[in-house]
């Protein structure tokens, strides 16, 4: 579904900046998908009862504003040069 943008309609008399216009500059929030979500859920789980998965990791970061500690699953890609 493309982006819509709300109608141009403006009088040159009307200072200040609009929705429209605060929305046509705004990048779209990036979410992963519910079957991506539900694999990843899948492979924390099987990381945190230490099951092993070759070149899988648990990454763990503390939240900056709640300070609760979040965990994603990280696969290490690696070509013949780089990773």
């Amino acid at each position: 579904m493309a982006f819509q943008p709300y109608p141009k309609t403006r009088n040159k008399d009307q200072r200040g900046v609009h929705l429209y216009e605060v929305l046509e500059k705004m990048a779209r929030r990036y979410r992963l998908g519910l079957i991506r979500r539900a694999v990843n859920l899948l492979v924390r789980v099987l990381l945190a009862l230490c099951v092993p998965m070759p070149h899988t990791y648990l990454l763990a970061v503390k939240g900056r504003q709640t300070g609760l500690l979040r965990k994603t699953p990280v696969t290490l890609v690696e070509t013949e040069r780089d990773r």
